[in-house]
Order: C-alpha cells, then sequence, then structure tokens
C-alpha cells in the first residue's frame, strides 16, 4: 500500500519510519484499510522484539510515544 498524501506521499507503508507509523495508526480512524496496513506493517517490525504477546492498542501506544 503506498500513502496518497502528507510528508511521505508515494511511499510504501513498508518504506515509512515506525513513528510515522504509530502517528498513522491512532490518528486514522476514518480510513480502516491505511489504518490496519499500518497495525500489520508495525506489528511485523516489532515483532522480533516481542515473541509471543498479543498485539493491542495500548502497547503501540506506548510503543509509539517511546519513539515520538
Amino acid at each position: 500500500m503506498f500513502i496518497t498524501f502528507g510528508k511521505y506521499k508515494g511511499w510504501h507503508i513498508s518504506e515509512i519510519p515506525l513513528s510515522y507509523l504509530g502517528w498513522l495508526f491512532e490518528n486514522l480512524d476514518g480510513k480502516p484499510d491505511l489504518q490496519e496496513a499500518a497495525r500489520r506493517e508495525i506489528q511485523q517490525r516489532v515483532s522480533d522484539y516481542e515473541y509471543g504477546e498479543p498485539f493491542d492498542r495500548n502497547r503501540l501506544r506506548r510503543l509509539y510515544l517511546t519513539l515520538a
């Protein structure tokens, strides 16, 4: 999926910095496809660090705030 707006317009979601993916996930309630793509990309990137733990919005928020 490619981003069609903002600073990363035209970039593939796999190329976007993790902090911006966190922002997309937290703030794009009106674009569920993009929000889900951001969630999947974040989960893929952080899965090496959090083995076996379920993905949830609160953990993502803490991660995003740590990186921001």
